[in-house]
């Protein structure tokens, strides 16, 4: 509906009103992002700074709403975005229970308007407002039973928003805290109705339309009466959530000036101009609480002057040296009964005193007793932890309500024997809850677990105990009685932890929630500490009978290696478990941390190296032939033991390994029994006496945690001394004189786990830390159990050597491929010599001279989108554009076609992004080569499934088979193709068959497509960038461009424009920026020493030694490159030795084979696009336009993780530009 008023709506109606400053939405209109685009729906409302809208984001469908601000200058930072960007990083995971009640951002963005730059808030929606709710009770004030939820609620927010995120939030009112929405209806209804009755809008101008805001559906209880409110809304319909961070400050512990908060809750220091803290947010949450019980302000003055005479008539006069004990009168003739005034009041001048040091902090009122009380005798919530968020047992995945018996505090429990009162809640778990109880013949106290529902009339842990009941009591094991520290108890010397539990839930009853008239979930209360003996508990799956059982038991990282591999068991698994326990309990961390069993077993063969073959034999054979070979070794990657601690020094190592020896033992017949390691030296060595211990089955743990032992922590150096460390002794031999006078870190020399940890757990950190490591340690280092690194780069040529000098590839690193036919995989190097004698042709310079009209044509392609682009105005991202580039040339190249992806409205980069997917997943099928054949096995429906990109690279994959087969068919005779093809030479070629088998040369199909795509590509984005960054470079290049390149469509001849030695500098420098490779490149050298001079001693690296260099590290090696950051072609003018040390395309007989052919593309690329355009501060008379970075900048270049080829960092949208006339 179209209002034809011209009186100011909405945003309209502010004094300061400025229409320029405000972003013209229109409903409908999709509003593009970073991360993705979102259509308009509908308006929500409007402030002075901002409006706010419900959204649909395009393809997940989601609800989100958006706000969008006033038009700002180029550059200018948002405090709101600045904050949520600050509580995102400093309470990522926050187990705080305030972080439910502290709003999330999606993600912020910049948006261009006609009159500027609006900064975009993107937020999860949330529902009304707590005023808006608040406004549906009788006389639009909250009943206590409500109030103490919200209450509590935004005290846990300001706690963790106070002493977690270190954020004061300054406007703390009823308008500015939000329900979230339990369901999408409220949104799903909005859209329907603005889609069946669009909102009220009043069209400004032919830009410009100011719409009416729309409010979202809230059931209001306004038509109960009040009795019936107060029984029937208990809670609120969705989490209160506190909003509006735009006028926050950072660090709540440090004085900060101005005047903040709106006047009505106004802390006094503020009006006084006084420094304020964190503790105004205190005030203003007290002033607020009063506002949301009575529907009035506490001080309600309309001057500052009125709000400070208000504060002194209900709090008396300040004191003048701010000290005196103020009583807040009894205001407002608002009344409460009893001791609900009192404890209401009292809460209250906990957050409302003149002096902000006399506040007391939010975690301390959390503990007050308003909080926790009962309202009216009703039992309804005392303190709601989330009023519908999931408490206790309701976490469960598979909760079900009616499967718990529904006891209450207070409660009688009848049992044959006695009667029992329920105390408080100790604790809960899948299949039950656990309750202190007083039994009331005595008083005496007893803890009563409660199960689940069952249709069996038998209890296994009953049927355990009181078989347990027929022990010999002399037995002092008898006193101790899948081991886990949780089911490890200690015993109370006397009750006096329960008389305190009984005292504390009668001060201050437990934190519940109200389900129902019939349910109640309780918070659990912890006992407090007390030292006694260790009991073990919890025999729910306990078993009786001698012999062996059979099954599944024990907690994964408990887990004993026959239960994994599905042998029988017997009582030894308690000892396995108690040696994996008592490891934790000793260095708080896992022994065997897997996340599945193959991973247990991985670490197992780690920390105790390979399982005898005869333990292996024994067990199922489904399972041995999954993780085993016929001769029993291991599949699996080599896994070794992560750090723990500080190191224990002398006999308390080698008594402590014994011990722990004696029970993680592969076999079960070699471990020892509980009595046997009781009588062992490292007990009899941590008692109080020094002398033998009676016999007690859990005597370890009372010796372990309670007699202050010495702790273990590097695992490494411990297991390395005890045999427990799976290291390479061929290794060691081979490296002995050079690890006389070698060091490096202990873990990264034995242990996969180093690597692991940087390149998968950190992703694609390791290259990063072999620098840092070089750093401190030097040249030579060894980098996992296999392999050294070296740092010195004249080493380079001798490693990796060009003829006469045989050179492997390692197979554990060209495993990740997947491609071990194929000549990158190739390991070994005679074969590799074969392989690549059969395409070196391909690939010499003439060759690729003769393919220049391809070259010619797909870059003529390229600028012919170029001007598309600038007819509409888009950005063009570069990572597409030159990857099709590139890719169409390789393809038609290898097999006589392509896909023409330059020619395709978006460069389809389907292909582009599966093609780094594949590339960063790498470092994971290194460590475990056994996904990728998994991987490989399952349909490609599914894998496209998962992974949607992964279609164009199928389909990739699918026409490198077909094309082989049909050049073998003689389908494709290559006749009508102007030039050579790879495949169809190779095929015809007098290669032995074996190498032309389809599987093989599909492999290097793939090797050649995607290695001629992704790393020039990347090199001509690295190029582009710093051309545009840099005027005087721009306009050095295309000075020398214009004398051979006559006008911007003049023909390119590769062999003049390789002699101009800017452009060659050029190259060079994006080549060396963009490193080909960005990882470690290993060779060995199979029957030489390797040997070199670091300038202070002489290296000696035995044959077969796998040893890598890097070219990120080389190419950022002062001492090579000074001012190795800096985009440069200078360096290379006059410099030809500088070449050597370019090792983008590798060296020796091994260098990348396209080496010639990527030269030729970035050449012809370059000179074409910067004959043809300039930039903003470079411009020719003949231009045919010019290039501008769009939303780019140095971190979108940089790089910031290793997957093997060069990419933009995390949240990077690519290498950007326009093309402006």
């Amino acid at each position: 509906m179209t209002e034809s008023t011209t009186n100011a709506i909405e945003e309209e109606t502010y004094d300061d009103y400025n229409p320029a400053e405000f972003y013209p939405a229109h409903i409908g209109e999709v509003i593009k992002s970073p991360r993705g685009e979102y259509r308009i729906l509908g308006k929500l409302g409007f402030g002075r700074h901002s409006t706010v809208w419900l959204c649909r984001e395009a393809g997940s469908e989601s609800f989100y709403t958006l706000k969008i601000g006033i038009s700002h200058p180029t550059g200018h930072p948002n405090r709101e975005a600045d904050i949520y960007t600050h509580l995102q990083r400093t309470l990522p995971s926050s187990e705080h229970e305030g972080r439910a009640y502290v709003r999330r951002l999606h993600e912020a963005f910049e948006l261009d308007g006609p009159d500027g730059k609006h900064w975009c808030l993107v937020h999860p929606p949330l529902g009304v407002s707590m005023r808006e709710w608040q406004e549906t009770f009788p006389g639009q004030a909250f009943p206590v039973e409500i109030l103490r939820g919200l209450v509590r609620s935004l005290l846990l927010a300001l706690d963790c928003l106070h002493e977690e995120g270190g954020v004061i939030h300054t406007d703390i009112q009823a308008t500015n805290i939000l329900l979230t929405l339990p369901t999408t209806h409220p949104l799903d209804e909005f859209a329907e109705v603005e889609n069946s009755h669009p909102s009220a809008h009043k069209t400004v101008d032919d830009r410009r339309t100011i719409y009416r805001s729309r409010r979202l559906s809230l059931s209001s209880p306004s038509e109960l009466n009040s009795q019936d409110s107060l029984d029937s809304i208990d809670k609120p319909p969705g989490v209160p959530t506190l909003t509006d961070f735009g006028l926050a400050v950072q660090d709540a512990h440090a004085p900060h000036a101005g005047v903040i908060q709106p006047l009505m809750f106004r802390a006094p220091e503020v009006i006084l101009r006084m420094p304020w803290d964190g503790r105004a947010d205190i005030w203003n949450l007290g002033v607020l609480m009063w506002q949301l019980k009575f529907d009035q302000h506490l001080f309600n003055g309309e001057t500052e002057g009125e709000q400070l005479r208000h504060m002194i008539a209900a709090l008396g006069m300040p004191p003048s040296v701010w000290k005196g004990e103020q009583v807040i009168p009894h205001p407002l003739g608002k009344s409460l009964e009893g001791e609900e005034e009192e404890a209401f009041l009292d809460l209250l001048k906990g957050m409302v005193r003149w002096v902000p040091e006399e506040r007391k902090s939010a975690r301390e009122l959390l503990e007050h007793p308003w909080l926790a009380r009962d309202s009216g005798g009703k039992g309804d919530v005392a303190k709601a932890t989330g009023p519908t968020a999931p408490i206790e047992e309701e976490k469960f995945t598979n909760y079900k309500p009616e499967q718990f018996y529904p006891a209450r505090i207070g409660d009688i429990l009848e049992s044959p024997l006695s009667s029992y009162e329920i105390v408080g809640k100790l604790g809960f778990g899948r299949n039950s809850t656990v309750w202190l109880c007083q039994e009331l013949r005595d008083n005496s106290f007893y803890t009563i677990k409660i199960g689940t529902t069952h249709i069996r009339r038998t209890n296994r842990e009953a049927q355990i105990y009181d078989h347990l009941r027929a022990l010999p009591s002399s037995h002092i094991g008898r006193n101790f009685v899948h081991i886990q520290a949780r089911n490890i108890l200690i015993s109370l010397a006397d009750d006096s932890p329960l008389q305190a539990f009984v005292a504390a839930e009668q001060d201050a009853p437990s934190a519940r929630k109200v389900i129902d008239e019939r349910r109640t979930i309780y918070a659990s209360r912890p006992l407090a500490f007390s030292l006694g003996e260790p009991t073990l508990c919890d025999f729910g799956l306990a078993v009786m009978g001698p012999g062996t059982h059979e099954g599944l038991i024990q907690p994964l990282p408990f887990r004993a290696p026959e239960v994994i591999l599905g042998m029988p068991w017997d009582a030894k698994v308690d000892i396995w478990n108690l040696g994996t326990l008592l490891w934790q309990l000793s260095f708080n961390t896992q022994l065997f941390s897997g996340a599945t069993e193959v991973e247990q077993l991985a670490r197992m063969i780690a920390y105790l190296g390979p399982p005898p073959r005869e333990f292996v034999a024994g067990s199922n054979q489904d399972t041995r032939e999954l993780y085993f070979d016929k001769g029993g070794g291991w599949k699996g990657a080599l896994i070794t033991p992560t750090p723990i601690g500080d190191i224990l020094e002398g006999e308390e190592v080698e008594s402590f390994l014994d011990f722990l020896g004696g029970m993680l033992a592969w076999a079960p017949g070699d471990r020892k029994t509980a009595r046997e390691l009781l009588r062992h030296s490292w007990l009899r060595d941590s008692s109080d006496d020094g002398g033998e211990q009676a016999d007690g089955p859990l005597r370890i743990f009372a010796n372990a945690i309670f007699t202050g032992f010495a702790v273990v922590p590097e695992a490494i150096a411990i297991c390395e001394n005890r045999g427990f460390g799976y290291v390479d002794d061929d290794l060691d031999a081979k490296t002995k004189r050079l690890s006389q006078h070698g060091s490096w870190p202990k873990l990264a020399a034995v242990s996969f786990w180093y690597e692991f940890y940087y390149d998968v757990v950190q992703g694609g950190q390791y290259t990063f830390e072999i620098g840092r490591m070089h750093e401190k340690y030097g040249p030579v280092i060894r980098i996992n159990p296999h392999e050294l690194h070296v740092s010195q780069p004249d080493f380079y040529e001798k490693l990796y050597s060009g003829p006469g000098k045989r050179r492997h590839r390692w197979g554990w690193y060209t495993a990740q491929f997947g491609l071990p036919e194929s000549m990158f995989g190739t390991t070994d190097h005679d074969s590799h010599r074969i392989r690549r004698a059969a395409v070196n042709p391909f690939f010499s310079k003439g060759a690729v001279r003769s393919l220049q009209p391809i070259i010619d044509e797909r870059i003529e392609a390229l600028l012919n989108r170029f001007r598309g682009f600038q007819a509409s105005g888009q950005p063009i991202t570069l990572d597409y554009a030159f990857s099709a580039y590139t890719n169409d040339i390789a393809q038609e190249y290898a097999f006589a076609r392509s896909d023409h992806r330059v020619d395709q409205d978006d460069f389809e980069p389907t292909f582009h992004k599966a093609s780094i997917a594949g590339s960063s997943s790498g470092a994971l099928m290194k460590q475990y080569p056994w996904v990728l054949p998994l991987m490989q096995s399952l349909p490609e429906s599914f894998m496209t499934w998962l992974d949607p990109d992964m279609a164009s690279y199928f389909s990739f994959q699918n026409m490198i088979k077909r094309e082989i087969q049909e050049i073998k068919s003689g389908k494709t005779d290559n006749k009508s193709a102007d030039h050579r093809t790879i495949f169809y030479e190779i095929i015809n070629s007098d290669l032995p068959p074996e190498e032309k088998s389809d599987a093989r040369l599909a492999q290097d199909g793939q090797t050649v497509v995607i290695a001629g795509t992704i790393t020039t590509a990347w090199g001509l984005c690295v190029a582009v960038f710093h051309l545009l960054s840099q005027p005087e470079t721009l306009k050095r290049l295309k000075e020398e461009l214009r004398t051979v390149l006559k006008g911007p469509s003049s023909p390119v001849t590769l062999a003049t424009i390789e002699q101009l030695p800017y452009l060659t500098g050029c190259v060079q420098e994006c080549i060396r920026l963009s490193y080909g490779v960005c990882t470690r490149l290993q060779r060995i050298a199979p029957d030489e020493t390797l040997t070199f001079n670091d300038g202070k001693k002489d290296w000696y690296i035995p044959p077969g030694t796998p040893v890598g260099m890097t070219s990120v590290l080389m190419h950022h090696d002062e001492s090579v490159f000074p001012d190795s950051r800096t985009f440069l072609p200078e360096r290379w003018i006059g410099n030809p030795q500088l070449s050597k040390y370019l090792i983008s395309f590798s060296k020796g007989t091994r260098q990348c084979i396209g080496i010639n052919l990527a030269y030729a593309e970035l050449y012809i690329a370059l000179a074409r696009i910067f004959r043809a355009y300039g930039s903003e501060g470079v411009r020719f008379e003949d231009d045919v336009g010019r290039l501008e970075l769009f939303e780019t900048t140095m971190s979108d270049l940089e790089l910031t993780k290793d997957v093997f080829i060069p990419v933009a960092g995390n949240g990077s949208k690519g290498i950007r530009v326009l093309v402006k006339k």
